[in-house]
């Protein structure tokens, strides 16, 4: 019987959940993708069916990590409002939905783990999200130097310098409100973080 499209939406779904703790607990070279099936619930070769490999798995895991992200980038900064509140806007989306993500940590440390041990592999996927990423950086880059141009952002800082910080706090700032037990940033403190980073944009 023919499988319907939310049955095989569904299906890789629940590849991508279990190929997230397979790979988190062995590691990639260690996990065997009958592992990964076994978690699932399904055959191997619904592994094959949607990913192609074990590295098409890894790789469409960890895009889900960063392409919605990139995606909010986009659609904010592509936006018509002035620079200074379209800065303000995409940081605090981006930083909602780092919230509402429960698996970012898992993901994280999936990410860390695959480019530290798996560096070429890891470069691969690199190229493979890069439209999106270099999107959404390019566009920040623009915002930035408008907001130069029209004096809502000092303009003693090189664009590069302030979009490459603003991508650090991004994800510094999820990882701490991840980690609970650290309890440096509580639950709601999205608006405190973006009102820090504008105010030290601003010029003086």
């Amino acid at each position: 019987m023919k499988k319907t499209k939310e049955e095989a939406e569904r299906t890789r779904k629940q590849l991508m959940d279990a190929g997230l703790r397979v790979f988190g607990s062995k590691g990639y070279a260690a996990a065997r993708l009958s592992d990964i099936a076994s978690e699932a619930g399904v055959t191997r070769g619904a592994v094959y069916w949607h990913f192609g490999s074990k590295k098409g798995l890894m790789f469409a895991i960890l895009r889900e990590m960063v392409n919605p992200y990139f995606q909010i980038a986009v659609e904010v900064l592509g936006s018509d409002m002035e620079a200074g509140p379209k800065i303000r806007e995409m940081i605090r989306r981006v930083m909602d939905a780092i919230d509402d993500k429960k698996t970012f940590l898992a993901h994280e440390q999936l990410a860390i783990r695959f480019m530290a041990e798996h560096p070429d592999e890891f470069e691969e996927y690199h190229g493979d999200v890069s439209g999106g990423m270099k999107m959404a950086t390019r566009l920040l880059k623009r915002t930035i130097r408008e907001g130069q141009a029209t004096g809502e952002i000092r303009s003693d800082i090189d664009a590069r310098v302030i979009t490459g910080t603003i991508g650090a706090v991004l994800r510094g700032s999820a990882i701490m409100k991840k980690v609970r037990y650290l309890n440096l940033l509580p639950g709601g403190a999205s608006q405190d973080v973006v009102d820090l980073l504008m105010g030290g944009l601003e010029p003086r």
